[in-house]
């Protein structure tokens, strides 16, 4: 009875194999905290990235076959993806500050608007492009734009000119 040796064979293997069990706690507590995040607070290049990583470990997620070593990597990959995030929530701030002043920049004089301008310009680029950049250059430009905003220069105000008085005025006081 070869079906019937088979059989107890495959049972015996069956009982004899260790269970393996995958841990995807970890990987679920990461992508959790990355859905936690606001895309607006962050570059559109490292959101991007982040966005990829977190597909493919929810792809993980799903995939009853994955090994720890394949979860433990989806948790690596989010993690890197997350720290690598650009934080842009300052810049913006920056940003919207700078066009409150650029808004009344006939108070300042050319020189200190001109180089608002030119930080602000700088900042806007970056921030609607899709280059990647890293913390350190958003940071930059947003203390650019504080320093060129702390350093406006208000235009000297012009004393108003009065009419003279009248002659007849001024002689009839003197008498």
């Amino acid at each position: 009875n070869m079906i019937i040796t088979l059989r107890e064979a495959i049972d015996a293997l069956e009982e004899n194999s260790p269970v393996v069990t995958v841990d995807k706690a970890a990987l679920n507590e990461t992508i959790a905290e990355v859905e936690a995040l606001v895309e607006a607070d962050y570059s559109r290049k490292s959101w991007s990235n982040l966005q990829i990583a977190l597909t493919a470990a929810k792809e993980v997620v799903a995939d009853d076959a994955a090994t720890q070593e394949v979860v433990d990597a989806a948790v690596s990959s989010l993690e890197a993806n997350k720290a690598a995030l650009v934080n842009v929530v300052e810049m913006k701030e920056a940003i919207a500050a700078a066009e409150a002043k650029l808004a009344e920049a006939d108070k300042y004089t050319d020189e200190t608007v001109a180089d608002l301008t030119t930080a602000y310009n700088n900042a806007v680029y970056a921030i609607n492009s899709n280059i990647g950049y890293v913390q350190a250059d958003a940071d930059m430009h947003a203390a650019n734009i504080n320093n060129a905003i702390a350093a406006l220069v208000e235009k000297p105000v012009e004393p108003e000119l009065t009419a003279p008085a009248k002659v007849e005025n001024l002689v009839a006081e003197d008498t």
